[in-house]
């Protein structure tokens, strides 16, 4: 399939709002155009359950009611899984785009069709190093929630993020903070912001080491035993928060990365802070700080701490 010709229609297309057939692939596939944008069209003869994810590069539609295609109206109406793809005409991806549709199309019954928009992903949208360490960093502060409430019976989701966007800390509860440092390979060497952690008081750094391994758990995994526990994690701020924060990772990652906890540390800001002085003129100072050595707060004060913690409330 000549990908030239096909972006040169979708370009020449004058009725932007209309859905339009620019090239069939088979007699249930094919490209269209609306808005602007290229979309590969499957009949869902599965039957798949209404479904809609949106990345940087492609968005994915499943059981969609199409009608009335303005330029090809024997155009079964019906139900389609489209995928949409993002970016504009001049991006390069899309003749591979393109090319790896076409291909699908004469092939879908190797691969159903949301997995094949995963496939799109991990080619065209690799997660950033930011989506991946957003993802463990996300792993990490939801699993010292759940530690609070199965270890100590404390619901501390009220305090995660509270203030949005706007959130110095993981946790804050007006007086104290607690700031979560996740890692990935068992380490605990965790990547600090002097001036967030240690140029304030009454605050309590949390190490939470993980390692990834196939018998771990994911985020999703996770999310939903959460979801499952009755006493905790039901009010609005935290589900709110959760819902923002799934939006800086990759759904690939929250499906596919598993981990497993190593241990969870929790210390005491003013106690391990490296530094007695600062030189001044130094405004920004960012560094790699091995913990493994660091006095961690023992488990009868940390209860006593996390349980003061909830009932200071500004």
């Amino acid at each position: 399939m000549d990908g030239l010709k096909i972006v040169k229609a979708l370009d020449n297309i004058k009725d932007k709002d209309t859905l339009y057939l620019i090239e069939p692939i088979t007699e249930k596939t094919g490209f269209f155009s609306q808005d602007g944008k290229l979309i590969f069209i499957v009949k869902d003869e599965a039957g798949l359950r209404p479904e809609g994810i949106d990345t940087e590069y492609l968005k994915l539609q499943t059981h969609i009611k199409l009608s009335s295609v303005k330029n090809f109206q024997t155009f079964e109406d019906g139900y389609y899984n489209l995928i949409v793809f993002n970016a504009e005409t001049s991006n390069e991806n899309i003749f591979d785009f393109i090319n790896l549709c076409e291909i699908y199309a004469r092939n879908e019954e190797e691969l159903s069709f949301r997995d094949f928009f995963y496939t799109l992903i991990s080619i065209f949208q690799l997660p950033s190093e930011k989506m991946y360490l957003n993802a463990i960093g996300l792993y990490g502060e939801l699993k010292f929630m759940e530690y609070c409430a199965k270890e100590i019976d404390l619901d501390i989701s009220t305090y995660w993020h509270r203030n949005g966007e706007l959130s110095k800390y993981d946790f804050s509860n007006g007086d104290n903070f607690i700031e979560i440092k996740s890692t990935s390979n068992g380490s605990e060497i965790a990547t600090i912001k002097h001036k967030q952690i240690f140029e304030v008081s009454d605050g309590y750094l949390v190490l939470v080491s993980t390692y990834t391994d196939d018998t771990g758990e994911t985020i999703d995994e996770l999310i939903e035993s959460m979801h499952k526990e009755e006493k905790y994690f039901k009010n609005i701020n935290f589900n709110a928060t959760l819902t923002k924060e799934l939006k800086r990772v990759s759904e690939v990652d929250c499906q596919t990365m598993r981990f497993v906890v190593n241990e969870i540390k929790m210390f005491n800001t003013k106690d391990i802070d490296p530094f007695d002085n600062i030189p001044v003129g130094i405004t920004e100072l960012n560094y790699k700080y091995d913990l493994s050595e660091c006095i961690e707060i023992e488990k009868g004060e940390k209860i006593s701490l996390l349980n003061d913690f909830v009932k200071i409330s500004k």
